[in-house]
Formats: structure tokens, sequence, C-alpha cells
């Protein structure tokens, strides 16, 4: 036992647990027709809308806008998708890429400084996996994510000689972010600031800071244009955090268990033992954090000072950018992963050689064993909560009538606002399972013109009010057509 004990390396089971989390995480998705991600069936449908109005054969009310926007990159991605395969598909298809990448591009991130596999904290990104983010739909986020990952590790590697930067890479990876997602476009100005201030010489700017200067003026465009067409950035208030929403953003992203919140009643020991599981991990994370934002004030060189100022900034960032910015909710909130990242990749190369092999197997045998636990979690939850999103979607297809269809989505709000209070599966069914989002795949089905989310390239005249996705008027049963 022994023996076979120390032929166990961190690097093997790194790559077992790989292989088995990316494995589960794609036969979820394609396992179960209705992912439980809250706003994928929106983007669903804007995709197809894309391909529709690519085809000249839009639904009517809807247009491309006329200046760049964040958040194209998804809705481009799946209408191209659609002129091969059908919506549901290219949806499926997009969010496989979407974990890829954000896996690869974890990897990438945490190995900048550490180039070993032999390191435990390379399976962070795996129990994280299945974070706030994914279960809220918020594919462009993550999709830029896994962009932010790849161009932050690139720039880390690069960090101690930026002369060898390649100034194209930059300015094509600072335009595919800022048309990928806003915030992982800020994360990169924040992560290039503190290269930049490790290293203030004028070839740096040359390297890193001009190549910018394209996604600075499309961002200046993009608001303009915002404001004088009355966009989402069209009289936007900012809004800080209160206490408890700071705590709530920190959970919904570090709970390796969604779905049971510390503050939400108990109701058995191992719903009690995921919440304390919960609240243990944000805590470790946010300890990694401030830990690492204290580097710059101890070190003035080396390899350890742009990856600790980097993480600095984005920590800081995650209290300035607030709650809410019009509608935009938490943009505070995703600059979390970016900082968690920075920290562990640090930790990791303080870590390198010092940590006795015995101890690194031990902790990459209980990682895997974690992530086992975790895996069958969501191997049982996700079909449950997709089979509930199925109950809802042949009620509202089988609708007679518009008030019928009304009422069942007013009926499916409010319970799940009733179980919004409770642990576990009832907590997480109202607050991941798309249950205000289900009618796109019917309007997508029947060729309705629903309001959208104004966020990504496309725009409705007289939108109505997207909150409410089954205002009258917006669905016709087909008896009626």
């Amino acid at each position: 036992m022994v023996s076979i004990f120390k032929q166990i390396t961190p690097n093997s089971v790194f790559r077992l647990a790989l292989v088995l989390v990316l494995g589960n995480a794609v036969w979820l998705i394609w396992s179960n027709r209705f992912p439980p991600l809250q706003d994928y069936p929106d983007w669903v449908y804007q995709g197809w809308v894309f391909s529709r109005v690519l085809g000249g054969h839009s639904p009517p009310g809807y247009q491309i806008l006329n200046y760049p926007v964040p958040n194209e990159m998804l809705t481009m991605s799946l209408g191209l998708l659609d002129l091969v395969f059908s919506p549901e598909i290219s949806g499926k298809l997009v969010i496989t890429l979407v974990i890829g990448l954000f896996t690869a591009g974890s990897i990438y991130l945490l190995t900048a400084l550490n180039r070993s596999e032999d390191n435990p904290l390379l399976f962070v990104p795996f129990v994280f996996l299945f974070n706030g983010f994914l279960f809220g739909g918020e594919l462009a986020y993550l999709l830029g994510l896994g962009e932010l990952f790849i161009y932050a590790g690139y720039l880390i590697r690069t960090a101690s000689s930026p002369e060898r930067a390649n100034p194209l890479l930059i300015l094509v990876a600072s335009c595919v972010l800022f048309f990928t997602h806003i915030a992982a476009y800020a994360a990169a100005v924040l992560i290039s600031a503190a290269v930049l201030c490790a290293n203030f010489r004028k070839q740096v700017w040359y390297r890193i800071v001009l190549p910018f200067l394209p996604s600075v003026l499309l961002l200046g465009w993009s608001f303009v244009a915002q404001k004088l067409h009355h966009g989402p950035a069209a009289d936007a208030v900012w809004r800080f955090w209160t206490v408890h929403q700071l705590a709530g953003a920190v959970v919904e992203v570090f709970s390796p268990f969604q779905g049971f919140l510390p503050w939400i009643g108990f109701g058995g020991p191992i719903i009690h033992g995921a919440a304390i599981l919960n609240a243990a991990s944000c805590v470790l994370v946010l300890c990694a954090i401030v830990a690492t934002s204290f580097i710059p004030f101890r070190v003035r060189t080396s390899s350890s000072f742009p990856v600790g100022l980097a993480t600095l900034f984005c920590a800081t960032a995650v209290v300035a950018a607030g709650y809410s910015y019009g509608i935009f909710v938490c943009p505070g909130q995703r600059f979390l992963l970016p900082a968690g990242w920075l920290a562990f990749c640090q930790i990791g190369f303080m870590l390198r050689g010092k940590l006795d092999h015995r101890l690194s197997r031990i902790a990459s045998l209980a990682l895997f064993l974690f992530l086992i636990v975790q895996g069958v979690y969501y191997a049982v939850i996700w079909p449950k909560v997709s089979a509930g999103i199925a109950e809802q979607y042949a009620m509202l297809a089988g609708s007679s009538s518009s008030e019928e269809f009304q009422r069942v989505c007013q009926e499916s709000f409010d319970l799940g606002w009733r179980r919004a209070h409770g642990p576990g599966l009832e907590t997480m069914f109202p607050t991941h399972a798309p249950l205000t989002r289900v009618p796109y795949y019917i309007y997508l089905e029947q060729g309705d013109s629903p309001p959208i989310f104004p966020t990504g390239p496309l725009t409705r005249i007289a939108n109505g009010n997207y909150q409410n996705t089954c205002a009258a008027g917006v669905f016709v049963p087909r008896t009626n057509r």
C-alpha cells in the first residue's frame, strides 16, 4: 500500500482530475436539453436573431447596432454557428468552448510563475468551475475570463523582460477582450498597469501601453454612442455595496457547492456541512488575495512584485466598482476570480520547492476526492433542476392563450421567490434555473419578438420591459396565427 502511494504523483492526479472534471461538465451539458444556466436561453435567442438578421429574415423590430459594444463576441459566435447548427446545439457548443477555455486559461495563468504541474493549487480551477457565473448563464463573461487568463499568463511570463512582449499580440488581445466582456477588458487593463508600474520604461510603453490605444478608442466610441442612443450606459447610476451584498457576491463565486448559502436555514447535517465548506472556502480564498495584495509593500523587485500589484489592483476594483451601474448588477464581483487566480499563481510560486513531496501527494489526493464528491453532487442536482425547467417549458408550450402563458410565468416566478428562502435544491432551482428565461425557447420556436436585454450588438425598437419576458402581447399561440 505504501509503495502504491509513493508511485502516485500530483502530476498524474492532476491530469486524471482534469479529465474527470471536464468529462463530467461536458456530459451534464449535452445529456440534458435544458442546462440550468439562468441567462442562457436569452443568449441562445439573441444568437438566433443575429443569424436571422445576417440572412435578411429577422423577426420584426430587431437591428444590429451601428457602434461597437462589449458582448458582441458571444452573440456573433452563436449567430454564425446557427448558420450551420440548430440554436440549441450552437448554445451547447459555446458552453463547451467556454468551459474548456476557462479551464485552459486558468491552468496557463496558475503556471505562469511555477511551471510545474506538481502543484496542488492547480486543482483550484476545478473546484470553482461550477461557480455562480456559470449557473447565472454569464457566458460572455466566462468567455472573457478564459481569454483574460491567457493574456495575464502571457504578460506575467514576460514581466521580468517586457521588451520580449509582442505588441501585436497585445493589440489583438485587448480588442478581443473588449468585444467579449467589459469587465475582463478592465481586468486586463489593471494587470497591464501593474506590469507597467513594475517596469516603468519607455520600451514597456511602446510594447504594452500603446497597443491598448485602439481598444480604448473603441471604448470611448461605445460609451458616447450609448449615451446618445439611450443605451445601457445612458443615465446609469452607480451604487456602492452593502455588507450583505458584498458577502453574497463572494459566496456566489467561491462556493464549491452552489445552492448552500451560510445564512440560509439548514435542513440537515449534509446541508450544514456543505454550507460550512462554502464559508471556509470563501475565507481561504479571501485570505490568499489579501496576503498576496500585501506583497508590493514588502517586495520591490523580482517577478513577485507585478503579480502582487495586479492582485491588489483587482482586489481594489472588487470594492471600488460597487454593487451596480445602471442595469449592470455586481460589476465589482467580476474582479474576484482574476484576483483569486493571481493570488494562487503567486502562492504556487512561493511554495515551489518548499512543499514536501509527501504532503503534496496527500493534498492532491484530498482535493481529488473532494472533486469526486462535488462531481456527484452536480451529477445528481443538475438533471433534477433541468427536469424542472422541462416541466415549465411543457406548460408554456401548451398554453392556448396569451393570458394562460402569462399566468404560468407568474406562478413560476412566485413559486421561485418562495423557494429562494429554502436550502439546497430549493434554493438552486429559482436562483440558477432560468425560470424567467424559459419563454425564450418558445419565442425561438414560434418566431415571436420578445424584449431582449440590451447588452449585446442587437437592439429592439420599442424594447418594452426587458425585465418581464412574458409581457402582454409578446406571446401569440400557434392556433391564433
